[in-house]
């Protein structure tokens, strides 16, 4: 800057310099006749180089006491003030600018400098936050993960229980063909006995025929009396399928054939077959009674199992409704699962991230401490 100074003041000179020996050259040049106005004009430019002079070293001045504020603000001084260096005009409005800059700057970093202050606690109160919410999330799913498995378990032994349930409701259907088919077979029997009991009252009224043959009618009567107990007893045991019926009826057949042949020879005995008859109407119609009883005992069974079946159909509806049931909650465990497990990952993130806030604001901390802020 001195050279500046040092420059500018010689240029000055040298003007000066140049412009009277200039003169003076015209002057003996031109004679005589102009060395008054020559001579004033002299005086002049020495005047003006003078003025010039001075002019050109208040310039440097100020221009150099810019210049020495400006170092200082690059040097990272921003407390300096514009009475530091002595100018005026407009080189010292150009020197209250520069002043409000750096108190403008220095203003701003001091509110950065405070702003991370409060980041760094802020930080801190976020950095421990995150931490207990990581922790609870990974707690929440863990538990969603032990749910799931409920879940899980539950939506098994709901698709078994419906297995089971259908299993049932198929041998409850059954159950149903079964006794509805055994109820039928029962009216068979009972009709199968009423055409047997009016049989037999025929018999009584063709016995007053056959008087001659007592002795096979007593037979006939004592083995139809048998028969006719087999019968209730077969009826009693297997009354559905009426098996013991066929055997029955053959040897039924037989006796008919036998008394046939000796229908000359049972008239004497006549009282006893009749006797004989009555007591197989008797057996039969108490037959007759007992399988009406249990023919009202299977429909009964049968309206049971009706309702037994819309009992297990109802449940097993139930159960295919949990088990559809159960499949949406695993599924809603499943994406809740999902949710927890990348709640968990993105607060480790901003774990993460917060945890270079320091490492950051130590960073602006030492940019802006060479302005001189502390």
């Amino acid at each position: 800057m001195i050279s500046l100074k040092i420059r500018l003041t010689a240029l000055g000179i040298g003007a000066g310099l140049a412009t009277g020996l200039g003169l003076l050259l015209a002057y003996y040049l031109i004679g005589e006749l102009i060395y008054p106005m020559m001579a004033g004009a002299a005086i002049g430019l020495l005047v003006a180089t003078l003025l010039s002079y001075f002019a050109l070293g208040f310039l440097s001045r100020s221009i150099q006491g810019l210049i020495n504020y400006s170092d200082k603000i690059v040097a990272g001084d921003l407390t300096l003030s514009s009475k530091d260096f002595k100018t005026t005009g407009e080189f010292n409005k150009l020197g209250l600018n520069l002043e409000r800059i750096c108190k403008g700057m220095l203003a701003y970093f001091t509110r950065s400098r405070d702003n991370i202050e409060i980041l760094d606690r802020s930080g801190d109160t976020i950095l421990a936050g995150t931490e207990k919410i990581s922790e609870g999330a990974q707690e929440q799913a863990n538990q969603i993960q032990k749910l799931l498995s409920s879940v899980e378990e539950f939506a098994t032994a709901a698709r078994h229980a419906a297995k089971e349930a259908e299993d049932a409701a198929e041998v409850a259907a059954n159950t149903e063909q079964a006794a509805q088919l055994g109820g039928e077979i029962l009216e068979k029997v009972v009709e199968g006995m009423n055409v047997i009991h009016q049989r037999i009252n025929e018999l009584g009224d063709k016995s007053n025929e056959i008087g001659q043959i007592i002795l096979v009618i007593e037979d006939i009567a004592a083995q139809t009396n048998l028969l006719a107990l087999n019968a209730a007893i077969e009826a009693a045991r297997a009354g559905e399928y009426g098996r013991g019926f066929a055997v029955v009826a053959e040897e039924v057949r037989g006796l008919a054939e036998r008394s046939s042949n000796a229908t000359k020879e049972i008239s004497l005995l006549i009282n006893n077959i009749q006797d004989g008859i009555n007591d197989a109407v008797e057996v039969v119609q108490s037959g007759i009674e007992t399988t009406g009883e249990a023919g009202d005992s299977f429909k009964a069974i049968q309206e049971q199992v009706a309702e037994t079946v819309v009992t297990i159909r109802d449940v097993t509806d139930s159960a295919r409704n949990q088990v559809v049931t159960s499949e949406n909650l695993v599924e809603g465990a499943q994406a809740i699962a999902a949710v927890s497990e990348e709640a968990a990952a993105s607060t480790e993130e901003t774990t993460a991230v917060v945890q270079e806030l320091p490492v950051l604001s130590e960073k602006i901390r030492h940019t802006i401490s060479v302005f001189g802020v502390k």
